[in-house]
C-alpha cells in the first residue's frame, strides 16, 4: 500500500473519527446528565467502575494483540485477505471465551458482592455476555481497518455507543427496572449494535464470504507472521491495561473508596477525559493506522527509503503540535470553568464533591496529548526485539504506578489515582 493511501486513510479515519465523536458525545452527554438524575452514584459506581472494568478487561486482552499485530498486514494484489489470516483473527472470541470464564469467576469469587445488591452475579455474567458479543465482531472491524473502510469501524462504534446511552437513559426514566438491571441492558445493546452494523454491512457489500473462516491455499491453516506478532503484544497488552486502568484496579480490589465515591470519580473521570476520548484517541488510531502501513516494522531505519521516513516524522512532529495545542486550551478553560461544567452537568452535590477533582485532570489531559501519541508511533514501528525490550520496561512502570495509585490514594483521595497517572 503506498504511504498516499495510508496516510489519506489515517486523515480520513481520524476526521471522521472526530465528527461523529462529536455528534455522538454530545447526544450521550445529555443523556447521561439526564440519567444522573434517576440513578444514585453508588449504583453508578458499581455499574461503570467494577462491571465495566471487567467487561473492558476481557474484550482488551483478547482483541488488543490482535489489532496491534493484523493492522499492518498488506492485501494481496486483488484486494484480498487471506484465508490465514482470516482463521487467526476468529480465535479472538474463543480466547475471548477463556478470559471472561477466568475474570468473572474473580469477580464473583474473590470480590466481595455489595450488601444492598441482590443481582450482583447476574450483572457480572451479563457483562461477561457483552464482552463475549462484541468480540464477536472483531474479525470483521480489522478486515475493515486493513482493508482502509475506515466509515464503517467509526460507525459502528458511534452506533453501538448511542445504543447503550438511549437505551440505558430509557428504562431509568421509565423506572421499571433497578439502576443495576438498566446499565447491564444498555451495555447488552452496545455489543450487539456493534456487532449488527458490520454484519449488516458485510451482507450488503457482499464481503461476508471473505470473513468466514475457510481452508487457506497455502500449508499453514494460520498466518503465522502475524501469529508470532501477536504473541509479543500479549504480554505488552497486559502491562498497557494495567497502565490504562491501573487506578480502577486498586479501587476493585483493595475497597479505597466507597462505591459512591467511585460513581463521582467515573464521572469526573469521563468529563476530564472527554478531550482525549473525542480527539486524542481518533488520532492515535488514525496515526497507528498510517505509520503501520508506511514504515516496515522489522527493517531499520537506515535501510528504510528517507522519503518515507522524513514524511513519517514531520506526521509524528504536526500530531504532537496539535495533541499539545488542544490540551493547552483544555488546561486554561477547564481549569476555569469546572464548577460551572459540574453545576451544570451534575447539579451542586457534584459541584461541591468534584470541582477540584475535575481541576486536577484538566492538567492531567496534557499528559494524556504526549503519551498517546508517540506510543502509537512507537507501537507501529518498533521491531520485534524492541517490542520485547519495551514490555520489559513497561513491567516496571506498571508496578510503579500501582504502588503509587495505593500510597497516593490513602493521603490524597481520588486525586492521588490521577497524580499517579502523571
Amino acid at each position: 500500500m503506498s504511504r498516499t493511501a495510508a496516510l489519506g486513510a489515517a486523515v480520513q479515519s481520524a476526521s471522521l473519527n472526530i465528527l461523529l465523536e462529536v455528534g455522538v458525545k454530545m447526544l450521550t452527554f445529555v443523556l447521561k446528565a439526564v440519567s444522573l438524575r434517576y440513578t444514585s452514584t453508588a449504583v453508578l459506581g458499581l455499574a461503570n467502575m467494577r462491571l465495566l472494568l471487567m467487561n473492558q478487561t476481557i474484550v482488551f486482552l483478547a482483541r488488543e494483540p490482535f489489532r496491534r499485530a493484523a493492522i499492518g498486514y498488506q492485501t494481496d494484489k486483488a484486494g484480498g485477505i487471506q484465508k490465514n489470516l482470516v482463521n487467526l483473527l476468529w480465535l479472538v472470541p474463543f480466547i475471548g471465551v477463556l478470559y471472561s470464564l477466568l475474570v468473572s469467576w474473580i469477580w464473583i469469587s474473590l470480590l466481595p458482592a455489595p450488601p444492598d445488591v441482590t443481582q450482583y452475579n447476574a450483572a457480572v455474567q451479563l457483562y461477561a455476555l457483552s464482552a463475549l458479543v462484541e468480540l464477536c465482531a472483531e474479525p470483521f472491524y480489522i478486515v475493515c481497518q486493513i482493508k482502509l473502510k475506515v466509515s464503517i469501524t467509526v460507525l459502528a462504534q458511534a452506533v453501538a455507543n448511542l445504543s447503550n446511552c438511549v437505551v440505558t437513559a430509557y428504562l431509568l426514566i421509565s423506572g421499571n427496572f433497578s439502576g443495576l438491571e438498566c446499565f447491564c441492558y444498555g451495555q447488552m445493546c452496545y455489543g450487539v449494535a456493534f456487532i449488527l452494523v458490520f454484519s449488516l454491512n458485510s451482507l450488503i457489500s457482499g464481503s461476508f464470504a471473505e470473513i468466514v473462516p475457510g481452508i487457506p491455499a497455502g500449508d499453514s491453516i494460520i498466518d503465522r507472521t502475524v501469529a508470532r506478532t501477536t504473541v509479543r503484544f500479549f504480554n505488552q497488552s497486559i502491562i498497557k491495561q494495567l497502565l490504562t486502568e491501573g487506578e480502577k484496579y486498586v479501587m476493585t480490589a483493595f475497597n479505597v473508596m466507597s462505591f459512591s465515591d467511585q460513581g463521582t470519580y467515573d464521572i469526573i473521570n469521563n468529563l476530564g477525559s472527554l478531550a482525549a476520548r473525542i480527539v486524542f484517541k481518533p488520532v492515535e488510531d488514525a496515526g497507528y493506522l498510517y505509520f503501520s502501513h508506511a514504515l516496515e516494522r522489522n527493517t531499520p531505519p537506515e535501510e528504510q527509503p528517507d522519503e518515507t521516513m522524513n514524511f513519517a516524522s514531520r506526521t509524528l512532529y504536526l500530531m504532537l503540535h496539535f495533541t499539545l495545542l488542544l490540551s493547552s486550551v483544555v488546561v486554561v478553560f477547564g481549569f476555569s470553568y469546572s464548577r460551572l461544567l459540574l453545576l451544570i452537568y451534575g447539579g451542586t452535590p457534584l459541584a461541591e464533591s468534584g470541582t477540584q477533582l475535575l481541576q486536577v485532570y484538566c492538567l492531567y489531559v496534557m499528559l494524556l496529548a504526549v503519551n498517546g501519541t508517540s506510543e502509537c508511533f512507537a507501537s507501529a514501528s518498533m521491531s520485534d526485539s524492541q517490542l520485547q525490550t519495551y514490555t520489559g520496561q513497561m513491567v516496571v512502570f506498571s508496578g510503579a504506578f500501582l504502588a503509587a495509585s495505593a500510597a497516593l490514594s490513602n493521603s490524597m483521595g481520588a486525586a492521588g489515582f490521577i497524580a499517579a497517572n502523571c
